[in-house]
């Protein structure tokens, strides 16, 4: 799994989580969408199963990094899920529009943040994996 997120409190919050609800799955962050796609396109590093995404970061933004991710082909499929503090309708409208699985807006309390990663991390389980990338 791949966090794209620039706010260290709002890292902390998920690597909270997902040690309180004993998500085994690797966490890697990146913070930036510089970073991120660095990481992504660096053949070395695995392909994550999901990417949480900040849309509010300096630099490139949640917007900017997924306009980039879906037009290249081999990183096109990746899924994304927006982990936000933005309830601004242009912004979920965007962000559907570039492709994502779903848009969440953090909670400011920490056990309801927990209990939103323990329902995103159930719902993911079960859902359908995209198939990786062709070589090319």
């Amino acid at each position: 799994m791949l966090l794209v997120e620039d706010d260290e409190v709002d890292i902390l919050s998920v690597k909270r989580s997902f040690q309180e609800l004993a998500i085994e799955s690797a966490l890697k962050v990146a913070r930036s969408g510089e970073e991120a796609l660095a990481f992504l396109r660096d053949p070395g590093n695995p392909r994550p199963s999901l990417i949480l995404l900040d849309i509010k970061m300096p630099g490139m933004d949640g917007r900017e990094f997924l306009a980039e991710l879906r037009r290249d082909p081999t990183l096109r499929p990746a899924p994304v899920v927006v982990l936000t503090t933005s309830r601004d309708e242009a912004d979920v409208t965007r962000m559907y529009d570039l492709g994502i699985a779903a848009y969440l807006v953090k909670p400011t309390a920490a056990q309801e943040f927990t209990e939103m990663m323990r329902n995103l991390m159930r719902f993911w389980s079960m859902s359908e994996k995209p198939p990786p990338p062709a070589a090319q």
